[in-house]
């Protein structure tokens, strides 16, 4: 079925009001119910000794149901295990090539946000060398910018996506950071590129919970009223939003 950017949007906010309302679906409804488009038309996939797996067949997004959500903390601790600083040459020639993916993007002089940098933001200074106006942003590490007044042309999100708990409000937040025409730069294993989810390694990270196809990718795109401009089928989409 085809998506339409209106049924996106009005599927998720109208979930919204009814949360802020406090008439939400009780929880063992929610856990079926898509947290990208909000449709019901999920199935289990696969479970592991910790947790179960549910794909959408409308927009193909696999997730974690909310009960097998880690804790902040624990995600936070999670996060802090990773060697994610200057001194990894690997990490840095792994980000290198995220950051020279912005070739791609035809703009000059181009404000970036790199969204969910990190408590080291290496990809942030990797993008400031290469002559960019960058700026990191992860609330999980107190690097809360106010960004209430602002809007960027390019917004990266590394290895990020995959752990967001509320994708539709992280979606809505990314729609008002981004100027009409803008580009949102997306690295995260795509799920469709493996042959058996359930013995794939990107899911035994317990703080991944969205796993992403390139059709997915495209729902992404109508919600920002865009298009997918560049994808490598494996890891990687750049969406262009919508003019207005």
């Amino acid at each position: 079925m085809p998506f339409l950017y209106g049924a996106v949007v009005d599927n998720y906010l109208r979930f919204a009001n009814e949360k802020d309302a406090g008439t939400q679906s009780p929880r063992w409804m929610m856990r079926r119910c898509c947290p990208l488009c909000r449709r019901m038309n999920v199935s289990l996939i696969a479970e592991d000794r910790l947790r179960a797996y549910m794909r959408c067949a409308d927009c193909q997004l696999i997730f974690v149901p909310p009960e097998y959500h880690v804790s902040l903390q624990a995600e936070k601790n999670r996060y802090l295990q990773h060697d994610n600083s200057p001194a990894n040459k690997q990490y840095v020639t792994y980000l290198s090539g995220v950051a020279e993916k912005l070739k791609h993007i035809p703009l000059t002089d181009p404000a970036v946000l790199d969204y969910g940098c990190g408590r080291e933001q290496v990809l942030t200074m990797l993008l400031k060398r290469r002559g960019y106006a960058a700026l990191g942003y992860d609330p999980v590490f107190g690097l809360n910018p106010d960004l209430n007044h602002s809007r960027f042309d390019i917004i990266v999100m590394c290895e990020v996506i995959e752990h967001f708990r509320n994708i539709g409000d992280e979606l809505i937040r990314l729609r008002t950071l981004l100027k009409p025409g803008g580009y949102l730069l997306i690295r995260t294993e795509f799920s469709d590129a493996v042959d058996n989810f359930g013995a794939w390694w990107y899911k035994e990270d317990i703080t991944h919970v969205n796993f992403f196809s390139l059709e997915t990718m495209g729902v992404l795109a109508t919600f920002l009223k865009g298009a997918i401009c560049f994808a490598n089928g494996l890891n990687l989409a750049i969406i262009r939003s919508g003019s207005t």
